[in-house]
């Protein structure tokens, strides 16, 4: 994406060319004047009635081409043709051609060399065929069917009119409900594009994802018994765009990802508080909570324990002898991991409806008993208490205290900084830095604590921040 001011000498008409090697949009002073989102080279123009003056321009543009080409020009009253874009086009802004061509002013002679090393490396992979991996892979196929019977009152033995597969008439009006094959048949249906009810809950499900609720906020109930969509003209546009993308999810990830209304900010405003105080519009973004998953990773993340390990059988983490109390025979069915692989990702911590890990459990896990379009987050003291006297959270705030003297050894201003810097994802004001410093002094004085020991409570009270535990 390239961000600049477009002047403009007078009000009129401009024209605006594009040709490029991938979709693009451009848009002057916050509207889209050409807008191209399909993959494939484009030659195209488009007109637009601009105000004089220093308009915001905004060109975004996804290439997966090794060699992207971006041509940009415009003319209209007082402007003859001529490039918006460089003459170099996009190899300018591509940091590959860059380094090729400069790369000892972009890098020093050492990573230079490592650079052109690791680039060969790379070259030689691609042209390499992946190893064959020895694994067997359950698959099905389409082997034909065995006569299906109505059941006279369940009884196996007892079997009345023959049931043809087929699908309900009443979501097919005129048409032949029946089918030769089971599964196949299925699939065909769900993803006909004459079917729209596929694309629609699967772009809203990843709108849910990225915004916290979807257009739709019942996702597994688009029928009377759920909630109407809250932009229904929205969610039909996603859906077109979902299928006119190849069903590519990637795509349809980069498109939220980059619109405005995912770039918004948190913050509110007194009018729109009043009129929509739920955010039923999105007219901003919500603040959310980390999920029970990434508020565990995130907390192994910032102590340095981090396991990113991919693939693999389950792990399972350690669990308090009080939870474990509760099982018939305590401890059962649970076989501790070590403590390497029980750092990893909270994806591969196995699942036991009967006994889970207290940190998911606490801030809202996927519901085991049942499917879980939505995870709902609750605001309960448990949690809290939970966060500040849980063994997990306790020895994390160890290693992170370790990493934080390993890092910055004997110099607790630097360690408060990198502390805060690694929760929060920013650099800390100076007064906030002086008064975490006095705070961690005045533990040790009046508690009588070592400067490790403080410096661990530091720790844990960072981990339990509002800043840390919420996106803004």
């Amino acid at each position: 994406m390239f961000e600049a001011k477009l002047k403009v000498l007078e009000d009129g008409e401009y024209t605006f060319y594009l040709e490029s090697t991938e979709g693009a949009r451009l848009l002057i002073d916050g509207k889209a004047v050409l807008d191209q989102p399909s993959k494939g080279k484009h030659n195209t123009s488009a007109k637009a009635n601009l105000k004089a003056g220093l308009l915001p321009v905004r060109l975004e543009y996804f290439n997966s081409y090794e060699k992207p080409q971006l041509k940009l020009e415009w003319s209209g009253p007082g402007v003859a043709r001529r490039l918006l874009s460089t003459d170099a086009g996009m190899e300018m802004f591509n940091l590959a051609y860059l380094i090729e061509s400069h790369g000892v002013e972009v890098l020093d002679a050492k990573d230079n060399k490592l650079y052109a090393k690791l680039t060969a490396d790379l070259e030689q992979s691609r042209k390499t065929p992946p190893a064959t991996v020895g694994l067997d892979v359950s698959a099905v196929t389409e082997v034909g069917s065995n006569p299906t019977y109505v059941l006279l009152r369940g009884n196996p033995k007892a079997k009345g009119d023959p049931v043809e597969p087929g699908f309900p008439e009443v979501l097919l009006p005129g048409k032949s409900t029946a089918v030769s094959s089971g599964r196949t048949a299925l699939a065909q249906w769900l993803t006909d594009p004459a079917n729209p009810l596929t694309a629609r809950v699967m772009a809203n499900r990843l709108w849910q994802h990225h915004f916290g609720r979807g257009i739709v906020p019942t996702p597994n109930e688009f029928g009377k018994l759920g909630e109407p969509p809250t932009h229904p003209e929205l969610l039909d546009w996603l859906a077109g765009e979902f299928v006119a993308r190849g069903w590519k999810i990637k795509d349809m990830h980069r498109l939220l990802m980059t619109s405005n209304a995912y770039r918004m900010s948190a913050k509110g405003n007194d009018k729109a508080l009043r009129v929509d105080p739920s955010n039923v519009l999105f007219w901003r973004y919500n603040m959310r909570r980390l999920t029970s998953d990434e508020l565990r990773d995130s907390i192994l993340a910032v102590s340095g324990k981090l396991n990113i390990k991919m693939g693999g059988p389950s792990v399972f983490p350690p669990i308090p002898k009080a939870v474990l109390a509760g099982q018939a025979r305590p401890g059962t069915g649970w076989k501790v991991s070590s403590p390497d692989e029980a750092s990893r990702r909270s994806v591969y911590v196995f699942t036991k409806r009967s006994l889970l890990v207290p940190i998911l459990a606490q801030f809202d896990m996927a519901d085991t008993d049942a499917s879980c379009p939505v995870r709902f987050t609750t605001t309960v003291a448990t949690q809290a208490l939970g966060l500040l006297n849980d063994d997990f959270s306790n020895d994390h705030a160890k290693h992170f205290a370790a990493r934080l003297q390993k890092e910055a050894p004997d110099n607790l201003e630097a360690q408060v900084i990198r502390a805060i810097r690694l929760t929060t994802g920013r650099v800390p004001r100076d007064e906030e830095v002086r008064k975490d410093v006095a705070f961690v002094r005045e533990m040790q004085q009046q508690n009588n604590l070592s400067e490790v020991e403080a410096l661990r409570f530091y720790c844990l009270m960072v981990l339990n921040t509002n800043e840390f535990i919420y996106l803004d």
